[in-house]
């Protein structure tokens, strides 16, 4: 989510595909989906650089774990994230809520998962 009630990616796709550890998937409404971080931006967690993103290239979105931000001393959840065309980028994201939502696709029902359950996030 950049801000407000956006989603993720301005309408530009299709549908989501949220894959969860346990091998399942559910499948979200692309314009609903949102992941509530503060904004595109990755802050490496090496060197603690920090890596602006485009929201409409995102292709996929790994949920790694949470860990030790060292770069602000601080928990936080460390991601990849695959770009169209471009090097994947792994580092923090700084998130509001650790959880996903939206609508399930073709459907107006509501649904939130949690980041300990996901694995990946994929963009259709």
């Amino acid at each position: 989510m950049i801000s407000g009630d956006s989603s993720l990616l301005y309408g530009y796709g299709q549908y989501v595909i949220v894959t969860l550890k346990d091998g399942n998937t559910v499948k979200f409404d692309y314009d609903s989906f949102e992941i509530p971080w503060i904004a595109p931006q990755v802050k490496d967690e090496l060197t603690c650089d920090v890596t602006d993103f485009n929201p409409a290239e995102v292709e996929e979105i790994l949920i790694l774990t949470e860990g030790e931000n060292f770069c602000d001393r601080r928990d936080d959840w460390l991601f990849d994230v695959y770009l169209r065309e471009k090097d994947p980028i792994r580092g923090f994201i700084e998130v509001t809520e650790t959880m996903v939502r939206g609508k399930l696709f073709g459907s107006s029902e509501q649904k939130s998962i949690s980041f300990e359950e996901i694995n990946k996030v994929s963009y259709y």
